[in-house]
């Protein structure tokens, strides 16, 4: 009963967390403004807004308009109900910290995946939620969390200063103070060459397939996110790895 509690809860979170990274991209309030169709801009029903299964029981399309809905909706509940299932299953500490930071990413991923922007609000939020972690819960690694916090913006600083913005937005910058006070020195050096070889790796991919141009940008706020949760999940097993490949282990 735990499990499927938890689930639930993961599901109606992961409702949220479209509607968070969506409007909070677009500019709109998450509160105030009512649910509408992304097509004919209909006020949605309340029965269309059951997570998961207003998908499935509308046929995926509009009951209004009839066009298609998008099936980033479903997958985004399901995606943070397995995800909190799994925090809690596999007995991490502190899984509500967790559980707040992996919805808080999953909305910058919406959001820079779509409309090419991490809203300031989120990567804030995730700063002082971070902040407030380490001071309570890790004071011995506050010191060095929050200059590798100050390391890491300072790095991608100087590839945005000196690519004009092309090589990655300043949310991204931005970003980085999440992930040094997440995970700290020497685990940032491991995230960046994560986030920069799958960047790349799918970039190359979406080139070769026609899915992009060369020259276009593609959102780089993903793959940062990507490369804290698995560092942060496999921190040890990942750092053997990369002390072997520098010849240090």
């Amino acid at each position: 009963m735990i499990e499927l509690t938890i689930f639930i809860i993961g599901v109606c979170i992961g409702s949220f967390v479209n509607v968070l990274g969506m409007r909070l991209a677009k500019g709109k309030n998450i509160f105030n403004d009512r649910s509408v169709c992304d097509h004919c801009h209909k006020k949605l029903l309340a029965i269309d807004l059951i997570p998961v299964l207003s998908y499935f029981m509308l046929g995926g399309k509009c009951r209004f308009c009839h066009r298609k809905i998008s099936i980033q909706y479903p997958i985004v509940e399901l995606t943070t109900a397995f995800a909190f299932l799994g925090i809690y299953t596999a007995g991490f500490p502190h899984t509500v910290f967790l559980m707040v930071v992996f919805s808080l990413f999953l909305a910058i991923v919406i959001a820079d995946w779509k409309y090419l922007i991490i809203p300031n609000s989120l990567v804030f939020a995730l700063i002082s939620i971070s902040l407030l972690f380490n001071i309570v819960y890790s004071p011995q690694l506050l010191m060095n969390r929050l200059l590798t916090s100050i390391g890491a913006f300072a790095f991608l600083w100087i590839i945005y200063t000196l690519t004009r913005g092309k090589g990655m937005g300043f949310g991204d910058v931005k970003f980085s103070l999440v992930m040094g006070l997440l995970l700290g020195y020497p685990q940032i050096i491991i995230a960046f060459y994560i986030a920069f070889l799958t960047g790349a790796g799918v970039g190359i991919i979406l080139l070769l397939l026609h899915k992009a141009k060369f020259g276009q940008h593609i959102p780089f706020g993903p793959f940062l996110v990507l490369a804290t949760i698995v560092t942060f999940i496999w921190e040890k097993q990942l750092l053997i790895i990369f002390l072997k490949i520098l010849g240090l282990h």
